[in-house]
Formats: structure tokens, sequence, C-alpha cells
């Protein structure tokens, strides 16, 4: 990083992890079961997806990963870690045309990943049609925007000092 970003440069990354948000943007639950209320399919399958994720060794510490990374960083003069809510669809009201296309571009991009999660929880040997009912119920509600739901991303943003980059040597690889 510090020797390709210049001097005030900003290097922005984005969390993978999606979190579904309701209309007051608090989280959405997570341990309900089917058919109870405050029960969403598309909740549940990003959740069977997380878990995924942490088998394979991903993790839910991206705020304090980046922390360090950043935090630690002496290249940086600043840095900070964000959270933007962009809702799934265009059911706000008071949104300019940039926001509506934005929340259409979300309610596309999740109706996407809803096929490529059901693929991976269906060959890592989770119930083929509980997964192809919740699929397309989870469908069923991004296209309809019912419930009313925003995607929280988490960002991280960090600012290039004018500190001096020295690369250290490579050690000569030999051939034996």
């Amino acid at each position: 990083m510090p020797s390709v970003l210049r001097k005030d440069g900003v290097l922005l990354m984005g969390s993978g992890e999606v979190q579904f948000c309701t209309e007051d943007k608090t989280f959405c639950p997570i341990d309900v079961e089917e058919g109870q209320p405050d029960w969403y399919a598309i909740q549940t399958i990003f959740r069977e997806g997380f878990k995924d994720q942490l088998i394979r060794g991903g993790g839910a510490e991206i705020k304090r990963r980046w922390e360090i990374l950043l935090g630690e960083n002496p290249f940086l003069s600043s840095f900070g870690v964000d959270d933007v809510y962009v809702p799934i669809g265009p059911w706000l009201t008071d949104q300019d045309d940039t926001s509506v296309y934005a929340s259409k571009l979300m309610q596309s991009n999740i109706l996407h990943l809803i096929g490529a999660l059901r693929y991976r929880l269906v060959s890592n040997g989770l119930d083929e049609a509980t997964i192809d009912r919740w699929a397309k119920i989870a469908k069923e509600e991004v296209t309809n925007m019912n419930p009313k739901l925003y995607v929280k991303w988490r960002y991280a943003w960090g600012v290039r000092n004018s500190l001096e980059w020295v690369p250290k040597p490579v050690d000569s690889i030999t051939k034996s």
C-alpha cells in the first residue's frame, strides 16, 4: 500500500459481509425460526451463508481487523470505519435519482446472491427442498420489497501520509 498510494491518497475497503436491517435500521433478528414473527427468508439464507463462510475461515471481526491494519499503519495519517445503509429496492419516498438507481442495483445484486448462496448451501449438504423454499420466499421478499429492508455495508478508509517508503531488499533466490 505505501508504495502505490501517493501522499493524501485515500485507501477505501469494503466489507463483504451483508447485514440486513429493518426500516428503522435495526438489525434483522438472526435466530428466528421459520414461521415465527420477524422471520425473513432473506436473512435465513444469508445467515446460513455466513455460517458457511465462518467454517471456511471467514470472520465477523472485520471492524477490529481494519482498526489493527489501518490504525497501526505508519503510512496513514488518519483512518476511519463508516457504515452505509442502502435500501433493497426503491421503497423510500424521498430518494433522488442516484439513490433510486443504487437501491435498484442493490435489489438486483441481492437477487443474484440468493442464487449463488442457494447453490453453495445445497452443495454443502443442507436440505435442497428447504433451501429452495427459502430461496423462493427470499426472492419474493426482495422483489416485492416486503419487508422493507436495508443492507448495511461497512467501509474503512485511510489517508496516506508523507512518510517515505523504502522497500526492504529481497533475499536472493539460490538454486540448489
